[in-house]
């Protein structure tokens, strides 16, 4: 699957309707990212969990300057 930065994994992402993750956060539990343009601002989705949607995640820099972003199946 195709490598980005979160700028373009963003834009495939709101016009594929899917979420973003990042290569390096594979730890055999996915962590999805949902961009939105609402006041959830970007969702955290933990599938399997009990708490699986949270509001409003804040990015570290390092996810700002990674490029291993890619589209969730």
């Amino acid at each position: 699957m195709k490598k980005m930065n979160i700028q373009q994994a963003t834009r495939k992402a709101l016009t594929t309707q899917k979420g973003i993750t990042r290569e390096s956060w594979d730890v055999g539990v996915p962590i999805i990212i949902i961009p939105t343009n609402t006041t959830g601002c970007c969702i955290v989705q933990v599938p399997g969990t009990e708490d699986e949607l949270a509001p409003r995640w804040e990015p570290e820099a390092e996810d700002l300057l990674a490029d291993d972003w890619r589209l969730c199946d």
